[in-house]
């Protein structure tokens, strides 16, 4: 993910915008500025713009965009700014998109982060 705004940015190359997540006071929070915006319509906003719009970013007005090699110090949630946005609620507790539509589906899931393993639930097969 990158730390400043980035034109045609998805998570996945050519793959879908990353939905909105939510700001302290409970408003959505859009990742993405308007297309309407004068000079970066549709662009990715980046974290440090996101951390920004959160009220998160340090005083120090520094944070380096992710740890080397992901590797994040123990217990630290503010060591950089994808520990710091992964560790804040309307991430960690955000479904996918796909799991919302399993889901919709009564088709119970377990989301791992290589494997879905997934049974249709009982009661919907008369059991």
């Amino acid at each position: 993910m990158p730390k400043k705004s980035t034109p045609g940015w998805t998570h996945i190359n050519n793959g879908l915008e990353m939905r909105k997540g939510l700001l302290p006071n409970g408003l959505e929070h859009d990742f993405y500025f308007p297309d309407t915006h004068p000079t970066m319509p549709g662009w990715f906003k980046g974290m440090e713009m996101i951390i920004q719009e959160q009220g998160l970013w340090p005083e120090s007005g520094k944070l380096k965009a992710e740890c080397k090699g992901f590797k994040c110090e123990a217990g630290s949630c503010t060591c950089c700014c994808q520990r710091l946005l992964f560790t804040q609620l309307d991430f960690c507790s955000h479904r996918s998109e796909l799991e919302e539509y399993i889901k919709s589906y009564a088709i119970s899931a377990i989301f791992t982060q290589n494997t879905i393993v997934s049974s249709i639930l009982l009661s919907s097969i008369g059991v």
